[in-house]
């Protein structure tokens, strides 16, 4: 019998290593895929789910770039929504503060035309 990770052919006396993103229990004949969302390395006996704030990529957990976001096991990235941004990594998008604005896709937020930012708030300009 071969071990966990590892398969052999029905006549084979051999064991051979599982792909990356296969696994296998003991005295398989085959290997499985990982389930969507997930990865393993050659030789693995089971998959691990790709953590929140990341996606599979070939095989591999990648973070989400800044301006998206995903949950455990997701097979993407999703793009965050106006008026709220997210830095990389993120597992939620995260609301502009009060008087703050965004577009879909953002890492920060920005006082909206016709005000500046002072002292953490957007102020309307002023003529003089």
């Amino acid at each position: 019998n071969c071990a966990a990770g590892t398969f052999s052919f029905a006549a084979a006396t051999t064991c051979c290593n599982c792909a990356a993103g296969t696994f296998s229990g003991a005295g398989a004949s085959t290997c499985g895929n990982c389930a969507a969302g997930s990865t393993s390395s050659a030789g693995a006996s089971a998959c691990t789910v790709c953590p929140a704030g990341s996606s599979v990529t070939s095989n591999t957990c990648s973070a989400c770039t800044a301006g998206k976001f995903s949950l455990a096991g997701s097979t993407t990235c999703s793009t965050c929504p106006a008026d709220t941004f997210s830095l990389a990594d993120a597992s939620t998008c995260t609301n502009c503060p009060a008087g703050q604005i965004s577009t879909a896709g953002s890492s920060s937020c920005w006082c909206p035309p016709g005000s500046s930012l002072q002292l953490g708030s957007c102020v309307p300009c002023t003529l003089r």
